[in-house]
């Protein structure tokens, strides 16, 4: 097997649900770890035993230069309203010929934090950053878009239980909703009479 030199880490290019949003300076964060559980068992006492446990996902930050682009602004500001809009994201790393040599995709992510750096009267460009969660991370896999079908493809069945609980949010969160209104109305007709 041929050795060959590392890629470049300077040749990447970012794709949110299919559409590449400009160029980007960074993409940091692309991790995810296990904790480790130990305990001592019964009769052995030369180690712990050690066994995996709940795993965890980095976020994910982007950068890049501000150019008046209002797109990152606006996907930000549906998390911070209330109601984030879960996208695939594909960080794409290329080779010195900008062939794609390999994807990691980033399920259902969204936007945590949102940040304009420093502006200052000094040399340079403006610039702007965005955190993201996300639930997990896929290596080599084009992403297929936004949502559970998205999912599908790399988890089988998960997809099934996701989309379910998925539904009996959404469905509980209607009924909170409707009772709200309704007890909204009641204190409302109490007040009237």
């Amino acid at each position: 097997m041929a050795v060959r030199d590392p890629y470049a880490k300077k040749f990447f290019r970012l794709e949110i649900d299919g559409i590449s949003p400009g160029g980007f300076e960074t993409a940091q964060g692309l991790s995810w770890e296990t904790e480790v559980l130990e305990f001592q068992e019964g009769g052995r006492n030369d180690a712990l035993v050690r066994l995996p446990g709940q795993g965890r996902l980095g976020k994910v930050t982007l950068t890049r230069g501000f150019a008046g682009n209002s797109d990152l602004y606006a996907w930000a500001r549906s998390a911070r309203d209330g109601d984030p809009m879960r996208k695939a994201v594909d960080i794409v790393v290329l080779n010195d010929a900008a062939e794609e040599v390999a994807r990691y995709t980033l399920l259902r992510a969204w936007p945590t934090k949102y940040e304009t750096k420093e502006l200052a009267a000094q040399q340079g460009h403006a610039v702007e950053s965005m955190e993201l969660a996300h639930e997990g991370i896929v290596k080599g896999a084009r992403s297929a878009g936004p949502g559970p079908a998205n999912i599908a493809g790399f988890f089988g069945p998960v997809s099934a239980a996701l989309s379910a609980a998925e539904q009996r949010a959404r469905d509980a969160n209607r009924e909170a909703r409707r009772l709200a209104d309704a007890a909204a109305e009641a204190a409302q007709a109490a007040g009237a009479v």
